[in-house]
């Protein structure tokens, strides 16, 4: 069974994350990416966490616009409570509040 990883992006970082997405699953990761893998019938919330709950990797796309997200926040804060992996990926930004709860003893 592929490791499964939740991406956790801003809406603005979109095409980012599609594009490490591609790259993940062509080394046969299977990838969440919530504004491709929700159909809009479905509860989006409800897929979010089902997805969070289930994932063995978060990977958050530090950018500006995850920082300005509150739905980023509420994502990275579930993955801390459930002790995911977390591989923050930085992008032309520091990681703020995420860095300091990785790096706590």
């Amino acid at each position: 069974m592929p490791i499964q990883i939740f991406l956790s992006y801003s809406h603005k970082s979109k095409k980012l994350a599609h594009e490490l997405e591609e790259g993940l699953e062509s080394f046969e990761f299977s990838v969440f990416l919530a504004h491709e893998d929700i159909s809009p019938s479905k509860p989006w919330r409800k897929e979010i966490r089902k997805n969070l709950r289930d994932c063995q990797v978060f990977v958050p796309i530090l950018t500006k616009g995850f920082e300005e997200s509150d739905w980023t926040d509420q994502e990275t804060g579930i993955a801390l409570a459930r002790k995911k992996k977390i591989i923050p990926l930085k992008v032309n930004r520091n990681p703020r509040v995420l860095l300091s709860f990785l790096l706590a003893p």
